[in-house]
């Protein structure tokens, strides 16, 4: 999709530098970043198909609330899955970063960590990206385990303070 308030003087340099790929057809993508034609057409259906159903079957793109704010609210079923249907197409190379955990070490309302039994392990305390985050396995944005970790720190620091 290209979005309308992207002049494309600005899609243009992105591929020259060759971070964005195009091409006039999925099989002409699928070329040019170097992968199946048949596989990408696959998986374009598949794609079209959750944006018609509003349910993707194969990762559950869209079901999450906290994904919600960034969809199209305009867009039905599904804010967040829409079409891929007219070109031209674009890809972008998609890499692992080292973002942070999100489902670490569970723990209390006092950041004690918990063992399976529930109870806190006296003197073991974890916040920010050690402990299991509020959001789950979301991250919602920016700054939000850094606002956990200095939530979950002070009052972890003042339930030691107590004990």
């Amino acid at each position: 999709m290209v979005y309308p308030h992207l002049p494309r003087v600005l899609l243009k340099r992105h591929i020259d530098s060759g971070y964005l790929r195009t091409g006039s057809s999925l099989r002409e993508l699928a070329s040019s970043i170097g992968v199946g034609p048949e596989g990408l057409e696959r998986t374009v259906a598949d794609a079209n198909r959750f944006a018609r159903t509003g349910v993707d079957e194969e990762y559950g793109k869209g079901s999450s609330p906290f994904g919600h704010q960034y969809g199209d609210p305009a867009h039905t079923p599904n804010v967040n899955l829409g079409p891929i249907d007219k070109a031209p197409f674009y890809a972008i190379a998609v890499v692992p970063t080292p973002l942070a955990t999100a489902l670490g070490l569970r723990t209390d309302t006092d950041a004690q960590v918990l063992r399976d039994s529930g109870e806190p392990v006296g003197g073991l305390y974890a916040c920010g990206n050690d402990a299991n985050s509020i959001m789950a396995s979301e991250y919602p944005g920016a700054g939000c385990q850094v606002g956990a970790g200095l939530t979950f720190g002070y009052l972890a620091a003042r339930h030691a303070a107590r004990s």
